[in-house]
């Protein structure tokens, strides 16, 4: 007859099947790089007037001559061992009608809008933003892999977490944008 597990034993049993583990791994790498972060932080979605949490949301301020910037990060973590993603991506072409701002082409905000207005002008903005470059490779899509015997079939579990976690940073940025317009 097997042991029974101690509770201790089935809540880190528990624990190494969630995305928790993912999550504190990424808040403190952020924490590394020199972000103020915070875990688990609630916002009401405008869409539905439901609080949602977001699992790290970071900070990072720099200054330099007359500018002054902040990159706010907005983050879901999600962890399936059954079910992997796929991000699908495209390397950026020349012919690209924006260049490296093909996909910044939609800003949330006025002040978003008059950067990007500004950064289009630049010659070699990547060389002058850094905080602006991205691989060449970006991804447009993302999809969960169903593999295995059900590969064929609906899922048990037919929620595309994948979309879920997009909208509910989406609906973050949304406000976060907003904010920034009001100040």
């Amino acid at each position: 007859m097997a042991e029974e597990q101690t509770p201790e034993e089935a809540v880190k049993e528990w624990l190494s099947k969630q995305g928790y583990p993912l999550e504190m791994r990424v808040a403190a790498a952020l924490r590394n790089a020199g972000f103020a972060v915070m875990q688990s932080a609630y916002f009401l979605d405008p869409s539905s007037a439901k609080p949602r949490e977001l699992d790290v949301v970071a900070h990072r301020y720099w200054s330099g001559e007359n500018v002054a910037w902040q990159l706010t990060l907005l983050i879901e973590c999600k962890v399936t061992k059954k079910q992997p993603w796929v991000l699908f991506t495209r390397a950026l072409e020349t012919t690209d009608t924006e260049g490296m701002f093909h996909y910044y082409r939609i800003p949330a905000s006025k002040l978003g809008r008059q950067l990007l207005t500004r950064m289009r002008r630049l010659t070699d903005a990547r060389g002058k933003l850094p905080a602006f470059e991205f691989d060449d490779r970006p991804g447009y899509g993302l999809q969960r892999a169903t593999l295995g015997a059900k590969a064929d079939t609906q899922t048990d579990n037919p929620r595309n977490v994948a979309f879920e976690a997009a909208m509910t940073i989406s609906s973050a940025a949304v406000l976060s944008a907003g904010a920034v317009d009001s100040e």
